[in-house]
């Protein structure tokens, strides 16, 4: 039985984000998601709310094996060009990125459980923490 994860199929999902930053300051979001899965690739676009306005995103990824995906996404309003890998296994998702002509990078972990995804991340300026995140996305029906 093939494991299911956020990239597997067509799926809408509601987020609520949670960002925490060195100095303490706590912002809450909310947000969609969406997964359009088609001819092996994946478009996944999703939007939250922050205190900078409405953040869009569009996320495309490419197999680059079985459990492996390579992806390229825009933030524009608060980061620029990102890029970056999958690695699926079992129902956990690990990416990692870099934020293209910046020192900007960052992780992020999906943990799929039926209807809800916990997601936590993080990014870095070079090695220096910038903030944290962490989300709880539920499937919409």
């Amino acid at each position: 039985m093939e494991t299911k994860h956020l990239l597997t199929e067509n799926s809408d999902w509601a987020t609520v984000v949670e960002f925490a930053y060195p100095e303490g300051k706590i912002v809450s979001s909310k947000g969609e998601i969406h997964i359009k899965v088609s001819s092996g690739q994946v478009i996944r676009k999703f939007w939250f709310e922050h205190e900078v306005g409405k953040i869009d995103c569009i996320f495309n990824a490419k197999p680059t094996a079985p459990n492996s995906y390579t992806y390229e996404s825009n933030i524009i309003k608060c980061m620029g060009k990102e890029k970056g890998t999958v690695q699926i296994n079992q129902n956990r998702l690990y990416c990692k990125f870099v934020v293209v002509d910046t020192l900007m990078n960052g992780f992020e972990i999906t943990i799929h459980k039926g209807d809800i995804c916990y997601i936590d991340g993080a990014l870095y300026h070079d090695q220096k923490l910038i903030m944290t995140w962490t989300a709880t996305a539920n499937k919409m029906k």
